[in-house]
């Protein structure tokens, strides 16, 4: 098998590579892979006419590419992460129908790099997204473990310059006596055990994590949580008339958002990407955490005018 870069042989001893790397339970932060590794913002274009843009910007740390080049002996081309027109086609339909993708890029950066990808729409009612922990770039994106875990925002355009942003159902924790954790003392030592053997492996090629041997299960995840966030936004294209959004910057109307150093300020969500279950958490205990920014409950109005229009006047129901 060919296992020169770009070619099947390589993306799967790529992808070989990586699993290996996500196996290490300490990584598993939001989204099965090390804090930090990766962020991740997508941004709706949205004109009044319901068209527009999707544009998906990953950035992947210097220290998870220097990690895979170590464990792979060279530098991962850019089809080994999937991220070819190919490939990026056929995510294309993770964003709801009729989404079509348009172009892609790529650039190095200081800390890393920088990978966009956009998608273009005609119709906003046929786009979902939602809150992608998912690894860069890898696997089909229909599979069950690959899409997106969480549910997705929604849009509907009432009528041209008219539209809803519908949030996703936020369902009511299951009721009952609080669930007691009772650890042995075997596996607590089988725990310690294996966490000491995953900072061992990620402390190799050069450490380019930064761990001590001292470091916690905490203090790693700490460490590697440095600078990760996950945001959605919607960047109206042309003049806002009607807004009840909680969320507006000159940036736009922020969906979601995250940075997971606030986060891990919280000392569930602490325990758990600790442990390594926070990935498996529903939609309600993410919105628990006082570090989450997301719209949530009521639809979200937004209308718009084009910039040549005259100012539409109605007001808020």
């Amino acid at each position: 098998m060919s296992t020169a870069p770009g070619s099947h042989g390589a993306r799967v001893a790529y992808w070989s590579a990586l699993g290996a790397f996500l196996r290490c339970g300490v990584l598993l932060l939001f989204a099965v892979v090390a804090g930090g590794c990766f962020s991740r913002e997508t941004v709706i274009h949205l004109r009044p006419d319901g068209s527009g843009r999707l544009v998906v910007d990953t950035r992947v740390s210097q220290a998870l590419l220097s990690y895979l080049r170590g464990m792979t002996g060279r530098e991962q081309g850019n089809a080994e992460w999937g991220f070819d027109g190919d490939a990026l086609r056929q995510r294309a339909v993770a964003y709801g129908q009729g989404v079509v993708y348009a172009s892609h890029e790529v650039a190095s950066e200081r800390g890393g790099k920088w990978f966009r990808v956009v998608y273009r729409f005609e119709d906003i009612s046929k786009v979902e997204v939602a809150v992608d922990t998912s690894l860069p770039f890898v696997g089909d994106p229909t599979s069950a473990e690959t899409r997106p875990r969480l549910p997705p925002y929604r849009f509907h355009m009432k009528e041209e310059g008219k539209f809803e942003i519908r949030p996703p159902e936020v369902r009511p924790a299951s009721s009952g006596p609080p669930r007691v954790r009772v650890e042995s003392v075997k596996a607590a030592r089988q725990k310690r055990e294996r966490f000491q053997e995953e900072r061992e492996k990620l402390m190799r090629y050069k450490n380019p994590f930064g761990l001590e041997e001292k470091d916690t299960p905490e203090t790693v995840v700490k460490k590697l949580a440095e600078g990760m966030f996950f945001r959605i936004r919607v960047v109206p294209e042309g003049v806002v008339t009607l807004s009840n959004a909680r969320h507006q910057t000159d940036q736009g109307m922020v969906l979601f958002s995250v940075e997971a150093p606030e986060a891990l300020k919280d000392s569930e969500t602490l325990r758990r990407a600790s442990e390594g279950t926070l990935h498996g958490q529903g939609w309600a205990e993410w919105l628990r955490n006082p570090a989450v920014i997301a719209e949530t409950g009521n639809r979200v109005l937004l209308y718009l005018r084009d910039t040549e229009g005259e100012r539409d006047e109605t007001q808020e129901p």
